[in-house]
């Protein structure tokens, strides 16, 4: 190496590792990125704080065992289900996003094999490349400079590939949210209603606004229907019974399987139904 080709070179083998490394550092970024928000779940008033906590912890995490988190949770064979949530406690409002990226067998296993390779490329550059090229001659100096152009390439088309697996993935959640604005996201989790008319009814909003009704009008352990209903149709005048595919009240106390009720005769001689919950044992 000559006097005027030596730093030249060597300022080019050092661009061209650092543009590499930048690149490296750009995938490295989608790929947690996605690790963390391809899955979440936790009580809705916690869920920022949730992901800020994934996003604290993936950024300790090497690029080894961050490939190895997606794939075979996001990135999976197609036909393979992940394994299903059973949300939280019961008196807690609970969400849950899962997304995953299918793709078929083959493309998979080329897939897995592809990322492995490309872990394998990383940690080579980072630790290994000043060993394998002599920097302190022009021939070494040149094959290492047309060694990174060759990585830059590689890196580049996986940071496409990743962009196409986040972009997905955005697009999941995009849809997720739009979901979450419409009439029937808010009947699966506010009224219990799943979009075939099925109610949840232990946490449907109508059997909700009845316990509420208990504790406002309640005498010796019992609530008179009426007064419920009046409670009911002022503070919360969308919870009907024919919301919940019932005709009556009295209907839907029996139908949610959550309430006992009796008849009576009441103070002006009149018959009036009077109702509570049932124990917990005795619930549907």
């Amino acid at each position: 190496m000559t006097a005027e080709e030596a730093p030249e070179l060597q300022r080019e083998v050092q661009r061209l590792l650092g543009r590499c490394m930048l690149r490296l550092q750009q995938c490295e970024a989608v790929i947690k990125a996605v690790v963390v928000h391809y899955e979440f779940s936790g009580p809705a008033s916690n869920l920022a704080a949730i992901l800020e906590a994934k996003s604290d912890s993936m950024k300790k995490v090497s690029l080894g065992a961050a490939v190895g988190k997606l794939v075979g949770t996001y990135l999976v064979p197609e036909g393979q289900e992940l394994p299903s949530d059973d949300g939280g406690p019961d008196d807690v409002m609970w969400f849950g996003f899962r997304a995953q990226f299918a793709m078929d067998a083959a493309e998979f296993a080329q897939t897995e094999l592809r990322l492995r390779e490309f872990v394998d490329l990383r940690n080579t550059l980072v630790h290994h490349f000043i060993e394998q090229f002599d920097l302190w001659s022009v021939t070494g100096c040149v094959a290492a400079r047309d060694h990174l152009i060759e990585c830059y390439d590689r890196i580049d088309g996986h940071h496409e590939t990743l962009r196409t697996w986040a972009v997905a993935l955005e697009d999941a959640r995009k849809a997720s949210a739009s979901f979450l604005k419409t009439a029937e996201f808010k009947d699966i989790v506010f009224n219990g209603i799943a979009p075939d008319g099925t109610v949840d009814w232990p946490h449907s909003g109508i059997v909700a606004v009845l316990r509420k009704a208990i504790a406002a009008h309640g005498r010796l352990g019992w609530t008179r229907l009426d007064d419920a209903i009046v409670y009911v149709r002022a503070n919360a005048g969308e919870q009907t019974p024919e919301k919940y595919g019932c005709r009556s009240w009295p209907q839907v106390l029996h139908e949610s399987g959550v309430f006992q009720l009796q008849y009576r005769t009441g103070d002006d001689g009149r018959r009036e139904g009077r109702f509570r919950e049932r124990a917990r044992s005795g619930r549907k």
